[in-house]
């Protein structure tokens, strides 16, 4: 075995420490033995670092994906909206439109593209609610997942709740917001170009900032819908003071000059745009509120069990989703509880195995 500079041949050697020793009490030179010895801990090193760097890359490669499961629900659920006129019946029913825009009620507006996300969100909700008859969900996808979310929400009533849901398509922007939403499916256009083109180069030490779920449409559209920019976890707006700021705008010229500089700012999905349009906007909400960063995996045992049951929200924030693989499981059940599981489509997909 040789070792030149630090580097160490992986075919040749000794195959164990044991072996080595053994070797060494054989010839009883000391030298030698020294020599090896540091040869070998180099090479180990080496095969360390190593396999470090695979598990990062493939911790990267089980976040980015669409999970099997997933695709073959929005595939079941669009197939239904297809065949099923129940699945494309009226959300709400027409008896309880008027309550859309009743401002005696609770509004929650949910931007998303995961059909199973937004199905556990709504019914966590309206199960944890002391007044469930008083929330009304607005449920907003894109226009590929239409259908999907749609038929989930049609075949599958929410108690109490209503639930309204609507695709980007059929929104009718004003002309001033029209442009705006224009000019924002452009610039995320550029930013998955970029992301893509850095995935031929990729920089394994960056990998949390590479995540496609803060790349998305869906997130970037959020600065206009209804006025939402920030939305990394769990906010409470007050959206009078909102609009008396120029956040939107803020963030808009910040993630055109991040372009413009060949995102030399910053990596395309990081938070820094939306940090630096809430700038001194912020205020923290209590801890004893919400619990975060479950789908990270130095959190996962600073979190105690005491803490998630009095938490009022908790979120997975992170790579590790709990609808994906890498999920950690202890952290799983406390979301899979809220999951449809006598659902034909969840059964059939092999949501929960």
């Amino acid at each position: 075995m040789e070792a030149n500079d630090g580097s160490v041949n992986d075919n040749e050697g000794i195959a164990s420490f044991n072996e080595l020793v053994k070797e060494m009490v054989l010839k009883q030179d000391l030298k030698a033995f020294a020599f090896k010895t540091k040869a070998m801990l180099l090479q180990m090193e080496h095969k360390v670092q190593r396999a470090k760097q695979q598990e990062s890359v493939y911790w990267h490669l089980a976040s980015h994906g669409v999970p099997q499961s997933l695709h073959c629900l929005c595939l079941k659920l669009a197939e239904e909206y297809a065949v099923n006129a129940i699945a494309r019946s009226s959300l709400p029913p027409p008896e309880f439109a008027s309550r859309l825009s009743d401002p005696t009620l609770h509004h929650l507006v949910l931007l998303t593209d995961n059909v199973l996300a937004a199905s556990v969100v709504v019914t966590s909700t309206v199960e944890n609610s002391a007044n469930p008859e008083k929330l009304v969900f607005h449920v907003v996808t894109d226009k590929k997942t239409y259908a999907s979310m749609h038929a989930w929400f049609a075949t599958n009533s929410i108690q109490s709740a209503i639930v309204e849901v609507r695709g980007l398509h059929q929104y009718d922007w004003s002309e001033e917001m029209n442009s705006g939403v224009k000019e924002m499916l452009e610039t995320n256009h550029l930013i998955w170009k970029h992301y893509y083109d850095k995935e031929k180069n990729i920089d394994y030490s960056n990998l949390n900032a590479l995540r496609p779920s803060s790349l998305s449409l869906m997130n970037q559209l959020r600065i206009y819908i209804p006025e939402c920019g920030w939305l990394y976890g769990m906010n409470v707006f007050d959206l009078d003071a909102w609009r008396r700021t120029n956040i939107t705008e803020t963030y808009r010229k910040w993630l055109k000059l991040n372009l413009e500089s060949g995102t030399a700012l910053w990596n395309p999905g990081v938070l820094s745009p939306a940090l630096i349009a809430f700038d001194g906007q912020v205020h923290p909400i209590d801890p004893s509120m919400i619990v975060t960063d479950l789908g990270y995996r130095y959190r996962s045992e600073e979190i105690s069990k005491e803490s998630l049951e009095a938490a009022s929200v908790i979120h997975f924030s992170g790579p590790a989703k709990p609808w994906l693989e890498i999920g950690f499981p202890e952290y799983r059940r406390l979301w899979s509880r809220y999951v449809n599981s006598s659902n034909k489509f969840i059964r059939r997909c092999r949501i929960i195995r």
